[in-house]
């Protein structure tokens, strides 16, 4: 009877657990919902400003920086671990530095296929920090591993990049891996005393860099690889240069050894160039302009000091057919040039034919040469309407005059002292600048107005002119009467005043105002003479005869170009 109560308080605590075992079912569910809309909040909307660092720890946590510097320390530590087996002796040292150059090429290809830019480069970079002490120690420490294998291995350090690296986003790791091959292959070089092998791999290197380039790849670093090159056929000149006795520890080269890197570097340039001047349709860079010089003084230099017997007239003939080849490509029809590239243009073809005729050509003919030079320059700036061929054929004529010895001849018959008769290159020169000034008046419309070319070229013609009026009314003199210095010095200042009212008269006359400026400029050098000469010699009489001509002309010529230009 009394247990009747017991079992009613049961199932009352049963049913009270009951319904509070649902509310904190409820109670989960709804909580499970809130955590569930909070996680997909943070997974699909962008973080705030509020929190920056929210996005940066899973990270580094899970694939960024510090797994990437934990990769690389393992490399480093692989490469300690495989120098410990070597130090061992348990494996041929051959195959181990096989193992080792095999090992940095791994992790140099891990660089180009790095899932990250930074992984990218942190992996070309362990490459490089396993590959140079290698190749130092076993070079220098160990002597087990010769210039050609260091050569070997790093020719196969550059290829991997250039294989493996083909778009922009990974072009840092090819530029590590050639600039890091450069740089060891100049210091072994260096150390070694063995310089052709490295140079080989630099040259072959420079060859693969231009193939980017020319394409519009990726970079390489190729300017730094170019660099690299020239001191490697610079070092090789300047050390084969020297006597043998002071190069005991260097191996003997041939001199077809010596000469063929610096042509091989000046091929490799000039490809380059002429491939980019297709591509590109006439734009010159810089840096192209400045390679293409170093290199072909590099190989000019190597075949001067190394080359056969014959090299100058070889060399002066590659300069002529390099010239030939430049102005086929200067002067193709449907290319325009800025200034910059005319200029550059310009100058390489006037070097290279003043080479060529001091090389090739002997020297009884070389003025007849540049005379001939100036005057097809001449003759093809006004056909050609081009400006640049006129500046080239001024310099044409003023090696000329240089060289045929006008300029001294002119100081010899304006100075005081009796020149003497003038020798056959000074009429040649003379003759030539006459020409080319009268070339130019025929084709003065097609060059433009302004242009300095006709007067420098009727400069030179007038003064080379009125020094022959100079030195023949000396001789006359001299064989008439005892003509003192005062005398020639009354004598030159009266030819000079004479031609300086002809020269402002014709000028005045035929509309050419060159001629007019020349003739001031005849004055200002009779002003130089009274005070370098007359004065010197102390002649009051003769000085003041001089002083007055400078005056009276100077008084004329205001009045003859007047009448002259009412007169045409």
């Amino acid at each position: 009877m009394n247990d009747a109560p017991s079992i009613d308080r049961l199932n009352a605590r049963f049913n009270e657990m009951e319904r509070r075992i649902a509310v904190l079912e409820r109670r989960i569910a709804t909580l499970e919902q809130a955590a569930g809309a909070a996680e997909s909040s943070a997974q699909y909307q962008p973080s705030t400003a509020g929190s920056p660092l929210l996005p940066v720890v899973p990270e580094l946590q899970a694939g960024g920086t510090f797994p990437v510097l934990g990769r690389a320390l393992l490399g480093i530590a692989g490469a300690y671990l495989l120098r410990a087996i070597a130090e061992a002796h348990f494996v041929p040292e051959a195959l181990m530095e096989l193992a080792a150059v095999v090992y940095a090429l791994f992790w140099l290809a891990a660089g180009a296929r790095g899932r990250t830019r930074f992984a990218a480069v942190i992996y070309a970079c362990t490459s490089v920090l396993i590959l140079a002490p290698m190749l130092w120690e076993l070079t220098m420490s160990f002597h087990t591993m010769p210039a050609g294998a260091d050569a070997a291995a790093l020719a196969a350090f550059a290829a991997v990049g250039f294989i493996l690296v083909r778009n922009q986003e990974r072009a840092s790791v090819l530029r590590i891996a050639n600039v890091s091959a450069a740089a060891l292959c100049l210091a072994l070089a260096v150390v070694t005393h063995d310089n052709l092998p490295f140079l080989t791999v630099l040259l072959l290197m420079a060859a693969a860099c231009e193939y980017p380039s020319m394409v519009g790849g990726v970079p390489a670093g190729r300017p730094l690889i170019a660099l690299a090159a020239d001191l490697g056929v610079w070092m090789l000149i300047f050390i084969y240069r020297a006597p043998a006795a002071a190069r005991t520890d260097y191996p003997a080269l041939t001199s077809i050894e010596l000469v063929t890197p610096g042509i091989a570097l000046f091929a490799i340039v000039a490809t380059g160039f002429f491939l980019r001047e297709i591509r590109d349709g006439g734009r010159i860079a810089v840096f192209d302009a400045i390679q293409a010089t170093i290199a072909f003084l590099l190989a000019a230099c190597g075949m001067l000091f190394f080359g056969p017997a014959a090299k100058e007239m070889i060399l002066g003939g590659i300069c002529f057919g390099l010239a030939a080849v430049l102005y086929a490509v200067s002067l193709a029809p449907g290319r325009h040039r800025n200034r910059r590239d005319q200029v550059i243009l310009s100058a390489w073809g006037v070097a290279l034919v003043l080479s060529g005729i001091g090389l090739a050509v002997p020297a009884a003919a070389r003025i007849s040469c540049l005379a001939l030079s100036t005057i097809a320059a001449t003759a093809a700036a006004g056909w050609l309407r081009r400006v640049s061929l006129a500046w080239q054929a001024t310099a044409f004529l003023l090696a000329a005059g240089w060289f045929s010895g006008l300029l001294t001849y002119l100081m010899l018959a304006l100075a005081g002292t009796t020149a003497g008769a003038p020798p056959a290159d000074f009429w040649i020169t003379m003759i030539c600048a006459a020409a080319c000034y009268a070339l130019l008046l025929l084709r003065s419309e097609t060059l433009g107005e302004g242009q300095p070319f006709p007067f420098l070229f009727a400069v030179m013609a007038a003064v080379a002119a009125a020094s022959l009026l100079v030195q023949a009314a000396a001789r006359l003199a001299v064989a008439s009467f005892a003509a003192g210095p005062h005398h020639l010095a009354l004598i030159r200042s009266s030819i000079l005043c004479v031609a300086a009212l002809a020269l402002a008269f014709s000028g005045a006359r035929w509309r050419r105002p060159e001629l007019t400026q020349i003739g001031y400029c005849v004055l200002v050098l009779e002003a130089i003479k009274l005070l370098l000469e007359d004065l010197r010699h102390g002649h009051l009489a003769y000085v003041a005869a001089s002083v007055c001509l400078l005056a009276l002309t100077l008084i004329a010529i205001p009045q003859v170009t007047r009448r002259a230009s009412t007169s045409s």
